[in-house]
């Protein structure tokens, strides 16, 4: 598999900055995301650490006692090794670009797009493959079932492991991810209301730059961003990923005229292919269209 792709609605901006949002727990529409099973959270405080913190039982029996039914996000944040997968977002991709529910759910209403990304560009391949980097995501009935670490070889667990699970009803989507720590975003922009609100008197940080007014963008050295944020779907962290690692970009069946040709525009500019998905006149399913070749405009 050399490309993947990323269902989107059409932004016009995207085709002058290729920004990209790595999303954090708080921003993603499953409850159960990062979420590990109680026998896994066992497991690491048990199987991992040379000292079992004690703060839940000194057993796993009286772990599982005093846990069961309350692994809320309090919770969850107090067990030492979340602390890693607080600090990492996802970039989603996909296998496929004919996908229905894809295009209602993540290509608004099929009037957005679907970019195909080369997964050979270093963009993807100069990860560190540990804390950063890219991977399919497992689909199970049981949460983090066959992660729990071996009593064996407990520093052979992998703790970014949850990030790269879901239930199996979400198995249509097909989905790769891309781990990125926040602290390596190219911009990071928070709901100004939000800041003003919960974050201006509480963090100490330097003032944040307006950005259109409604955005903060959160400038200065590189560091671990506040709980209050991370907890937040108003933080919003974008990378930058190069324009040469588009090879196509795909038009929805109902993306309006305007928004077709600014694309094709962008197309030409940049070299990269660009189709126009149609609806299929007897099947469910669609068709595509070449509107432009790869070479690009001088």
């Amino acid at each position: 598999m050399n490309t993947l792709y990323k269902y989107m609605p059409f932004r016009q901006e995207f085709f002058d900055n290729f920004l990209v949002r790595c999303s954090q727990r708080a921003a993603l529409n499953d409850p159960f995301e990062i979420l590990p099973g109680l026998n896994y959270l066992i497991e690491c405080e048990f199987g991992i650490t040379s000292q079992p913190s004690g703060r839940w039982g000194e057993t796993r029996e009286e772990m599982r006692a005093n846990l069961s039914g309350d692994l809320s996000d309090h919770v969850r944040q107090l067990i030492s090794f979340t602390d890693e997968l607080r600090n990492v977002g996802i970039i989603s991709l996909t296998e496929t670009r004919d996908n229905l529910l894809m295009w209602s759910h993540y290509g608004d209403n099929h009037r957005g797009l679907v970019i195909e990304y080369n997964i050979n560009h270093p963009f993807f391949t100069s990860l560190d493959g540990h804390t950063e980097r890219l991977d399919r995501v497992r689909y199970r009935k049981r949460r983090t079932e066959g992660l729990v670490p071996d009593r064996q070889n407990p520093g052979m667990v992998d703790l970014y492991a949850p990030l790269f699970e879901k239930s199996d009803e979400w198995i249509y989507e097909k989905e790769h991810r891309v781990i990125r720590k926040f602290v390596n975003s190219d911009h990071i922009f928070v709901n100004k209301e939000f800041w003003d609100e919960h974050a201006s008197h509480t963090l100490d940080t330097p003032p944040p730059t307006t950005h259109g007014g409604k955005k903060y963008e959160l400038t200065g050295p590189a560091k671990p961003l506040a709980t209050v944020l991370l907890n937040s779907s108003e933080l919003l962290c974008f990378f930058r990923i190069p324009v040469d690692a588009i090879v196509s970009v795909t038009c929805g069946a109902l993306m309006s005229k305007d928004s077709v040709n600014i694309v094709k525009a962008k197309a030409k500019e940049h070299g990269f292919v660009c189709q126009k998905a149609t609806i299929d006149d007897d099947d469910y399913c669609l068709q595509f269209e070449t509107l432009t070749s790869t070479e690009k405009q001088d």
